[in-house]
Parts: C-alpha cells; sequence; structure tokens
C-alpha cells in the first residue's frame, strides 16, 4: 500500500513538471512566482500557530506584572487626596486651577 502512494506522489509530480516545462517561459516564471508566495504564506501560517501557546502565555504574564506593579504603586504611595483613573493618579487639588495652556513651566 505504502508504495503505491509514493509511487502516485511521484507520478503527479512528474505530470506537474511536464506540464510546467511544457508553458511558454512568461507562464513558468508567473507560476514560480505563485509557487513562492504559497509557500511563504504557508510557513507564515505554520508559524504562527506554532507559535500561539507561547505568544498567550506571555501575555498572561505581561498582565499580571503590570497588575502587580499598579498594585505596588497604589498601596506604596503617599499622595494628597485624589483618585486614581487606571494607572493614572490625578490630585484633587489639580481640579481647580486654570492654567494658561501656553505656559510650558
Amino acid at each position: 500500500m505504502f508504495e503505491k502512494v509514493i509511487a502516485f506522489v511521484v507520478l503527479i509530480a512528474c505530470v506537474v513538471l511536464a506540464i510546467h516545462m511544457a508553458m511558454p517561459a512568461a507562464r513558468q516564471r508567473w507560476m514560480e512566482a505563485r509557487a513562492r508566495q504559497a509557500w511563504a504564506r504557508t510557513r507564515r501560517g505554520w508559524h504562527w500557530l506554532a507559535g500561539w501557546r507561547q505568544r498567550r502565555d506571555f501575555r498572561k504574564v505581561a498582565e499580571t506584572e503590570a497588575a502587580a506593579a499598579i498594585k505596588r504603586a497604589r498601596s506604596g504611595s503617599r499622595m494628597v487626596e485624589g483618585e486614581w483613573d487606571g494607572n493614572v493618579y490625578r490630585p484633587k487639588s489639580f481640579d481647580g486651577k486654570k492654567r494658561d495652556k501656553r505656559d510650558l513651566h
């Protein structure tokens, strides 16, 4: 059974090569370019598929480290009264002041 499969694959390869050699040169270059593009897409897809678990793990680690850093920053701060918006601290003393937007200092 295995020998028949190998023989069939070789036969298909020979037929494809014979058709390729019978084509004009411009059409051969076009087909070769399309084959290279298909091979490159297949390789990129395989690499993406092979790396999905690693990307997922990196994302989880980054999220937990960011959450821990925000928690440390909030708990260790000695700031005056204010509120947290995500990881940005906005003191209440800034609310009432109108400042000139042209003054950069």
